[in-house]
């Protein structure tokens, strides 16, 4: 990590320091994801001489091979306990404008919500809404777009007061529309040390957490795919705050957790797959 004093001594070095040197970790990464036109160029000659050209077009089939094998991939705990997931309810009943203009970032929530709230939040979120054509291939469609499709997220819900359902750490199984529970103890003491906001921590129903597993998209997009990532989370996260909003529930983004706690608390490494954001969500207090 470059500190402040590193890049005021590489500063001071002036003309004499490289470029690199003078950037901050997340500069150098946004440079060196971009994408650019010599780039694109070096293989459209590629693809038009024959030699060539056909190496692209056999590498190309491999990759769609490997990105049909990663695309309908996602997660699935098959020896855990499950939970069939309620049917969404038919439409919310409220405008979509009026919608995003009441959605606001809300941080005193208390009180329970109900099974069929979470299962609209996690199936308008980021659930299969269609399966494209032809039919006779399983070719899913999420609630959000994604880059290639394929679909680099996976959504677990900690939930601290459900009517109907235990509390606890469940992932969610897109395919099947199933929670799965992970094993979990003493839930409400360790989402507080998880999370940096204590009234959050303590008074949502509900911890809806996304995260990544940045393979499914580096075989395609390289050093692009924790860029696409996070934009695929913001989509998730907007989703679920509008549909909280319109089920009358608060709802809040979080970017304030500890990262190795709250993976810790997934049972995840935090390097194959890891927690990129969170949304809290209850009743509003009174």
């Amino acid at each position: 990590m470059i500190d402040r004093e590193h890049m005021q001594a590489l500063f001071a070095r002036g003309a004499d320091a490289d470029v690199h040197d003078l950037l901050l970790p997340s500069e150098l990464y946004h440079e060196n994801s971009k994408t650019r036109r010599g780039v694109l160029d070096l293989l459209r000659r590629g693809a038009e001489d024959p030699v060539t050209g056909a190496a692209l077009r056999r590498a190309d089939a491999r990759l769609r091979r490997l990105q049909d094998l990663v695309q309908f991939g996602a997660k699935s705990y098959p020896h855990l306990p499950r939970v069939p997931l309620p049917a969404c309810p038919g439409p919310l009943g409220c405008d979509l404008a009026d919608v995003i203009r009441r959605r606001v970032s809300d941080r005193r929530l208390g009180g329970a919500v109900g099974l069929p709230a979470l299962a609209t939040l996690l199936q308008l979120g980021y659930g299969v809404t269609r399966y494209a054509d032809p039919a006779s291939v399983r070719r899913p469609r999420r609630a959000v777009p994604s880059g290639g499709g394929l679909y680099p997220l996976e959504i677990y819900a900690l939930v601290l007061a459900t009517e109907g359902l235990e509390p606890g750490v469940y992932h969610f199984e897109v395919f099947d529309r199933v929670l799965e529970q992970l094993p979990s103890h003493d839930l409400a003491a360790q989402v507080r040390t998880c999370f940096l906001d204590d009234d959050l921590a303590t008074g949502a129903a509900i911890m809806i957490v996304l995260t990544a597993i940045l393979r499914r998209l580096r075989h395609k997009y390289g050093d692009m795919a924790y860029r696409l990532a996070l934009v695929e989370a913001g989509h998730v996260a907007q989703n679920v705050c509008l549909v909280a909003t319109g089920l009358g529930l608060g709802v809040c983004p979080l970017a304030g957790y500890v990262d190795d706690a709250l993976n810790d608390l997934l049972g995840l490494d935090g390097v194959d797959e890891t927690v990129v954001y969170a949304v809290a969500v209850g009743p509003r207090e009174a």
